[in-house]
């Protein structure tokens, strides 16, 4: 394997790591945030026990539609960066074989 092409493959690796790690961060803090706001409602929790049992809900309700789009704003922002870091090292790299 020559060395360009190990150097891609350690690139791409720690590209990938640098994706996972920022995509559960991001996860971590929305989920931190959701649990920050959320508000039981104990004198209503059973009022509606008999409609919950006889009915299905399908899809997914959105309590909070800002945090989804700060969190693709996040993600957005994270893939940028780490696209741009990642141009700068594959250029050094070039630069530095290159002399």
């Amino acid at each position: 394997m020559g060395s360009t092409r190990k150097r891609n493959v350690i690139l791409f690796g720690l590209f990938s790591a640098v994706v996972a790690v920022v995509y559960y961060l991001i996860q971590l803090i929305h989920g931190m945030v959701l649990t920050l706001a959320y508000v039981p409602d104990v004198v209503r929790a059973y009022e509606n026990a008999e409609v919950h049992n006889q009915q299905v809900s399908f899809g997914s309700v959105a309590s909070m539609p800002y945090l989804l789009v700060v969190e693709v704003a996040l993600f957005m922002l994270a893939g940028a960066t780490i696209t741009l870091i990642c141009n700068k090292v594959i250029h050094r790299l070039n630069s530095s074989n290159q002399v």
